[in-house]
């Protein structure tokens, strides 16, 4: 069986994790009127906390598991500069949790198991996004779906109500017989993922 992984680098998790204990201020996206607590961006996210701005961005990325190549978005974070600044200049600013201290930030991550007539063929294991938990509320930047440059960003008052939608229609809508798919996500604090990390 053929395994693929895409995680997000120690950088990125380095920064997110450099969020925890300051103020959150705002973060950016069009908002969607039929899907409340819900915005959007297209490759590029801002998210602003005291003496910090971050842009949560969603790169292209090929990769070929599945007899094709396909794009398959890698996503990270990069300290907020001009030129995603002005990237994201038409977005909305939301400053519903603004103020609340972050006390924690995950990375969302899935996995995705391909059988034929029961027998494994791949597994795809991808970092899709970021939980910024905060004193009160959470908010969650995420790729919309595996292909596309599209991402969302989901508003909760805490992270259990946080609603992600499931993405199985991305795999499953050209099912063929035979055809079986197995989904799994997790949300694992940064910290854990950089325990060992050199500083």
């Amino acid at each position: 069986m053929t395994q693929i992984t895409q995680f997000t680098d120690e950088p990125s998790l380095k920064l997110a994790n450099k969020c925890v204990g300051l103020r959150f201020s705002f973060v950016t996206g069009h908002v969607l009127p039929e899907f409340a607590n819900h915005l959007a961006g297209i490759g590029n996210i801002r998210l602003d906390f005291d003496g910090l701005e971050l842009s949560v961005k969603l790169e292209p990325c090929e990769l070929d598991f599945r007899g094709y190549p396909d794009d398959y978005g890698q996503i990270s974070i990069d300290i907020e500069t001009p030129k995603t600044a002005d990237s994201g200049l038409l977005l909305h600013k939301n400053y519903r949790f603004k103020n609340q201290d972050t006390e924690q930030v995950f990375v969302i991550r899935e996995s995705t198991r391909f059988t034929h007539f029961g027998e494994p063929k791949w597994e795809f294991n991808s970092d899709i996004g970021f939980v910024f938990e905060l004193s009160e509320g959470c908010v969650g930047v995420y790729k919309a779906g595996y292909q596309g440059s599209q991402l969302e960003v989901a508003l909760a008052s805490t992270l259990a109500m946080l609603d992600i939608p499931d993405r199985h229609a991305n795999w499953t809508f050209s099912d063929e017989l035979g055809d079986h798919y197995e989904f799994t996500r997790e949300f694992i604090p940064i910290d854990e993922l950089l325990k060992g990390a050199k500083d």
